[in-house]
């Protein structure tokens, strides 16, 4: 998208919530339709396509500790066990977050409708080698399996994560996310989703939608997710990412490491990278009496 600042929504109009928001920020950004970004990304991913000889949306090999192996031989590596899963969810920190949040405390559908504010990483450090944005909009409008209507904005030349002092560090990232990006979040129903290139986790967010935000041992609205195209060790595929974190934001917690461990589930490491899409029964009840209370 250049240096400007854009805004895609699905049909090339901004919400008069956000322009009002705007404009008192004195932004000035240009607004496009998902039709006229997809055609920026397809040509973007033709060009790179020719320049490399690969498809950025489906890499044949995953580079796991520095070394390039076939994607297919990674997953039978997971599979049995002989590969250490990054580790991904609500910050607390880097540790499992077995049950479920309180509906009251973080974010929930208001009218039958949730926001999603998407924010790509404009700093070269930081920005998106890959594309995520048709995986992000799919993982997303899963949860209108609850009975919801998902509205999903991109957002690309807003945030600059630049001045983040461990440049790969997901915590700091998030936490500058939420930042330089409350903003556009005035309402229970908004949430952000931020994609950097790299960062140390597949991604982190604030758990059930708080977090301690001013260190005053009260719990903040933090409805904050930060997802990385590529991290350490072994990569999810990006819609696992961005519908596993957003899980966490509607309270659901990680259930364990390894795809044996648990029922097939979103929220399991192991299922996450083999790609499932669905949640276990606990923790699609737990969103579900989150996101629609």
């Amino acid at each position: 998208m250049g240096s400007k600042k854009v805004i895609v929504t699905e049909n090339g109009k901004i919400p008069e919530d956000i322009a009002k928001k705007l404009k008192d920020r004195n932004i000035n950004c240009i607004v496009i339709s998902y039709e006229e970004m997809n055609k920026i990304i397809k040509e973007a991913r033709k060009r790179y396509i020719k320049k490399y000889g690969v498809d950025p949306a489906n890499p044949r090999v995953e580079v796991v500790n520095g070394v390039v192996l076939p994607k297919e031989y990674v997953k039978e590596l997971v599979r049995h066990g002989l590969l250490k899963l990054n580790q991904s969810g609500g910050i607390r920190p880097y540790t499992i977050t077995e049950g479920c949040g309180s509906p009251s405390n973080g974010p929930y559908a208001v009218n039958g409708e949730v926001k999603v504010h998407v924010f790509e990483a404009k700093d070269s450090k930081h920005v998106p080698t890959e594309p995520f944005e048709s995986d992000t909009k799919n993982a997303l409008e899963r949860f209108e399996n609850f009975n919801v209507n998902v509205q999903v904005m991109f957002y690309y030349g807003f945030w600059d994560a630049s001045d983040v002092s461990d440049w790969n560090d997901a915590i700091k990232l998030l936490n500058d996310l939420a930042e330089d990006t409350s903003w556009v979040v005035d309402s229970r129903n908004d949430i952000v989703i931020g994609w950097v290139d790299y960062a140390n986790h597949n991604g982190v967010a604030y758990p059930d939608g708080t977090w301690d935000l001013n260190n005053d041992n009260i719990p903040d609205f933090a409805p904050y997710a930060l997802c990385a195209v590529r991290t350490s060790g072994v990569d999810w595929p990006h819609d696992s990412i961005a519908q596993h974190e957003a899980s966490h934001l509607f309270g659901a917690g990680d259930q364990g490491t390894w795809w044996w461990e648990h029922p097939s589930c979103i929220m399991n490491y192991g299922w996450v990278y083999l790609g499932v899409d669905n949640w276990c029964d606990s923790c699609e009840a737990c969103v579900a009496n989150n996101i629609n209370p």
